[in-house]
């Protein structure tokens, strides 16, 4: 059982920082998992979600530097997170983090999924057997050879599920897991958290995207400035409507329908019409040797024509490992070589002109933040930028109070909304995100689709690559799919390689 009792927790930061009281995420939160229940974290960001499930997990703690001070206490199974050592508490508690590249320890797919196994100590078949079982529950047979740098984020977050899943602790803790999957991958999560119910574990969710789970969970605990304000059953959250959910903050119930009449595209100057013409991508898959030139690839992006006019909000979707990271990091000059023509209003652009000319909003938002102010992030998206202008830019996301902090101290979700802020401050023709609402809550998310309207009623050129559908209903004009290319046996390359190598 997962026990939170009278449980606060107070950052060293300045007052209102957090949201609620000087300093604090928490704030009298009590709350039980039993076993065999599962029990969903909601609220808008920075309600205190991750600061529970981190006390539960005991990578927060009372007595860690900077980690601040709490008051009540947390029990895993009988354990305090706060004091048990670690080894112990991994069998206990299995943690999936909002962010998958934090959590691996190798660098190909089997030997992270064996990783655990092997740390326990287990017998070399125990580990065999429980490989073959969470693969298949995953659907990671055909990605056991591969690296983990090469899967796409959707991938990442499975591949960390499964390895979760096949130390078979009690007690599983997870922090915005759907931020980054596709529908068919959301779809395989709802089914192992309901397998997990089943088999009566203790789960804890923290999420913004609460359909995919409307089946699996028992209770739906709202937080708002670090306090419970509702206790619901799927049925009672179902029943609020979507206009009562949207006023809790709380992503709609259920989702609205991708297919929604496109919106009409919005006016203003710029550029015309954006082409990406016969685009492909190769990654390495086997390594270099004599005779065989550059080594193997494999093919992981195709898209043979993709048009955005000026005004318009084009949806890149498909399934994890389609390609759209990569398209999208090959579109800014971000990720070097690969084949094909981005052509603007006729001209053709190189590598150098996208790098200038494509503000990149990626997934890991972290590695985009440079300043040492919140207000000064966005002031060095664009030299020259007032700031007065900067602040107004803070206003449109709901970030105006925290321009003084640092960038890094803010929640995952603030984070994004900095970074698909200083987008727009940059004021480049082109705009290219990459699942720019993970973490978003209902509201954020709404402003994120408000600010990307805005940017192409100003003529702007907007591609976003995607599973949020609640996003796309907002603001999309069109969506493009885009799929796997065909997965053909890695072939030896001649001498000069695939295009991009």
């Amino acid at each position: 059982m997962i026990t939170l009792h009278n449980l606060t927790h107070t950052y060293p930061l300045p007052a209102d920082a957090c949201g609620g009281a000087p300093g604090a995420a928490l704030d009298g939160v009590s709350l039980t998992v039993a076993p065999g229940e599962v029990v969903v974290l909601c609220g808008p960001s920075g309600c205190g979600k991750t600061t529970a499930t981190r006390l539960v997990n005991g990578l927060l703690t009372a007595s860690g530097v900077g980690d601040g001070d709490s008051e009540g206490w947390v029990r895993v199974f009988g354990f305090d997170p706060g004091v048990t050592p670690t080894a112990q508490l991994a069998q206990r508690v299995g943690s999936v983090f909002q962010d998958p590249r934090t959590q691996f320890f190798t660098t190909d797919v089997l030997s992270e999924l064996a990783f655990g196994g092997e740390n326990l100590g287990w017998a070399p078949a125990r580990i065999r057997a429980r490989l073959d079982e969470v693969s298949a529950r995953w659907g990671l047979d055909g990605l056991l050879g591969r690296s983990v740098f090469a899967l796409s984020g959707g991938q990442k977050q499975r591949v960390i599920c499964a390895a979760v899943d096949l130390m078979d602790p009690p007690a599983l803790v997870l922090d915005e897991p759907s931020a980054n999957l596709d529908a068919e991958a959301s779809a395989r999560l709802a089914q192992a958290v309901a397998d997990w119910k089943a088999r009566g574990k203790a789960v804890l969710i923290a999420e913004h995207r609460l359909a995919y789970l409307i089946d699996a969970a028992d209770r739906f605990i709202r937080l708002e400035a670090g306090r419970i304000t509702h206790h619901l059953t799927p049925t009672q959250l179902t029943a609020l409507g979507p206009a009562t959910q949207a006023a809790l903050s709380l992503r709609p119930i259920p989702p609205p329908n991708a297919a929604a009449a496109p919106k009409t595209p919005g006016g203003g100057g710029g550029m015309g019409l954006v082409e990406m013409r016969e685009v492909g991508y190769w990654r390495r898959v086997g390594p270099a040797s004599a005779g065989v030139g550059r080594g193997r690839h494999r093919q992981v992006v195709r898209i043979d024509h993709l048009t955005v006019r000026a005004g318009e909000i084009v949806a890149l979707t498909g399934p994890n490992g389609a390609g759209k990271t990569t398209a999208l990091r090959w579109l800014a000059g971000v990720a070097r070589g690969g084949r094909g023509e981005l052509v603007v209003d006729g001209v053709r652009w190189g590598r150098r002109r996208r790098l200038g000319g494509v503000a990149l909003v990626g997934q890991d938002v972290n590695v985009q933040l440079f300043a040492n102010s919140v207000l000064g992030e966005v002031r060095l998206a664009r030299r020259g930028l007032s700031a007065d202008d900067a602040a107004a830019i803070l206003d449109r996301f709901d970030l105006r109070h925290l321009a003084a902090r640092h960038p890094l101290t803010l929640s995952a979700g603030e984070r994004q909304r900095l970074a698909i802020a200083a987008a727009l401050a940059a004021g480049r023709p082109l705009i290219a995100l990459d699942e720019p609402t993970s973490g978003l809550d209902l509201a954020h998310m709404r402003q994120a689709a408000a600010a990307l309207q805005e940017l192409a009623a100003q003529g702007r050129a907007v591609l976003v690559a995607t599973h949020d559908q609640d996003l796309i209903a907002a603001c999309a004009t069109k969506t493009h799919p885009l799929t796997p290319p065909p997965m053909a046996t890695p072939t030896a390359q001649n001498a000069s390689g695939p295009p991009g190598f």
